[in-house]
């Protein structure tokens, strides 16, 4: 999840990581989903009923609505990378039956309020980075997905958008999770598959339309990530070999 915060500011925001901050800090801000959807957790905290109405284990936790708010209120948002301590607090929830979930989820806003309490001033923090940067990799991404019968090199890619090259890769792994290579590669399979279920092309006209000069170098790099080729798995969905539509053409 991208999120374009006050001060053009953006966090890119990936699986297990949070984010503290004021609501202040995103009340006029822009929320994205670069792979489409997103999944997670949202806590809201008014500090000041916090301060005054303090449950009681909280308080033995060392848990204060002052510290809080100065330690995450101020300025940019916190961006904290995911961890073990992280995934033990919130990885409980995917398993736990519907009926005791609400009561769970209680336990957990007690358990990252003490987490984020205790939390080390030294502790590691996500990288940040302005909101210009990322609409930059964002229009890189649009290229590179409406173009897959074409092939890019960072080198290019570097010298058409004028920007740094290491940080194309740094940022376009943050907002889009994976690094440029093998983001490019699962999307080209995603859509090979779609290609696959939805047309009668052949898999050789396929293999060209995704960016591969031959149909053994598609099949193989398939065969990786689908873990079956291109023609089983058309035979799977249910749809007849293109050869035989020709035929009854």
């Amino acid at each position: 999840m991208g999120w374009n915060m006050q001060g053009g500011t953006a966090v890119y925001l990936g699986a297990g990581d949070v984010t503290a901050h004021s609501m202040a800090c995103c009340a006029d801000s822009a929320m994205m989903f670069p792979l489409g959807y997103s999944e997670g957790i949202s806590i809201s905290v008014d500090l000041k009923q916090l301060s005054s109405i303090c449950p009681e284990v909280l308080k033995n936790a060392g848990v204060e609505a002052d510290q809080l708010r100065d330690r995450f209120c101020p300025g940019k948002p916190s961006a904290i990378p995911s961890c073990s301590d992280l995934e033990h607090i919130f990885a409980p929830l995917f398993s736990a039956p519907v009926s005791v979930r609400i009561s769970l989820l209680k336990l957990k806003v007690l358990e990252i309020l003490i987490y984020l309490s205790n939390m080390k001033s030294e502790h590691k923090e996500l990288t940040q980075y302005f909101s210009q940067q990322t609409e930059l990799i964002k229009e890189i991404h649009q290229q590179l997905t409406e173009h897959l019968d074409q092939r890019f090199t960072i080198a290019e890619l570097s010298k058409q958008y004028l920007i740094n090259t290491s940080t194309l890769k740094e940022i376009f792994k943050a907002v889009y999770g994976q690094p440029i290579a093998t983001y490019m590669k699962e999307f080209r399979m995603r859509q090979a598959m779609k290609l696959l279920r939805e047309t009668n092309a052949t898999i050789a006209d396929i293999a060209s339309q995704v960016g591969y000069q031959t149909q053994g170098k598609f099949s193989s790099a398939f065969q990786a990530i689908v873990k079956m080729s291109p023609r089983e798995y058309r035979k799977i969905q249910g749809i007849a070999p293109s050869d035989s539509f020709s035929k009854t053409l």
